[in-house]
C-alpha cells in the first residue's frame, strides 16, 4: 500500500524515473551523461502506472506550456 514503507527522496526519485523510462532504471546522477540502465519493471506495468497518474494540466499553469502544435504535453503527477 502507499505510504507504508520509509524511501528515500532519491529512491523515490529513481523509481519515479525508471517508470518514465519504462520500466529502465539509471543511477541518478548529479552531472549529465549516460549511465547503464538494468530493467526494474516491465514497460506494460510502466504504461499503467503512466495512465493512472496522467492529468490534464491545471488551468493556472503558464499558458507558454503549451507544445506548439497547440495540444497540451502528457503530464503525469501524484500529489501527497
Amino acid at each position: 500500500t502507499l505510504g507504508s514503507c520509509e524511501v528515500s527522496l532519491e529512491e523515490l526519485t529513481g523509481l519515479y524515473a525508471a517508470v518514465a523510462a519504462m520500466g529502465a532504471h539509471r543511477p541518478l546522477r548529479v552531472f549529465p551523461g549516460e549511465a547503464p540502465s538494468r530493467a526494474v519493471l516491465p514497460p506494460d506495468i510502466c504504461a499503467a502506472i503512466y495512465a493512472m497518474l496522467e492529468q490534464p494540466l491545471p488551468g493556472d499553469l503558464n499558458p507558454q506550456l503549451i507544445a506548439k502544435g497547440g495540444k497540451p504535453p502528457r503530464v503525469a503527477w501524484k500529489t501527497g
